[in-house]
């Protein structure tokens, strides 16, 4: 069974895959949390900054096991269209979720900076050999947002 055969329904495939990513992202992000609550004042800009940055690492590690496994099962164009359409559309139901009651202005900032930071994640998580690094050869997330290096 292929990729595109697993998604015989695009569209509400597509929305529940969306959805389930923001959902595992938020659940995941939760085991940070109390590292943020013990670094940064819960209620703070800081705080929050943070944690949407988290939330947003795991979307774009999830986006990128998605695009991994449909790649292994599938190529060309059609795979290529459904994973822009999956990554467009979790985009804009997290924005919807986190953000709906911004300006629109501001939610297009946050899917303009999205889909950048989701093509370096790609790019660094498509060289990544190993799962766990050697001590010293990795760079905390935290470490590289602090710094305003983005994924």
């Amino acid at each position: 069974m292929g990729f595109l055969n697993f998604f015989s329904n695009k569209e509400s495939s597509l929305q529940c895959l969306s959805t389930k990513i923001i959902d595992y992202s938020f659940s995941s992000s939760n085991a940070i949390k109390s590292y943020l609550c013990q670094r940064y004042n819960e209620n703070s800009e800081e705080f929050n900054l943070k944690y949407i940055q988290i939330i947003f690492e795991f979307m774009y590690f999830f986006l990128h096991i998605a695009s991994r496994s449909a790649s292994r099962l599938q190529s060309g164009s059609k795979i290529n269209a459904l994973l822009n359409s999956l990554c467009s559309l979790t985009i804009d139901n997290a924005i919807k979720r986190f953000f709906d009651h911004w300006p629109e202005d501001l939610k297009l900032g946050i899917k303009r900076d999205f889909l950048c930071n989701l093509n370096n994640a790609e790019i660094n998580y498509s060289v990544c050999t190993k799962i766990y690094l050697e001590p010293g050869q990795d760079v905390p997330i935290l470490d590289r947002w602090r710094h305003n290096k983005k994924s």
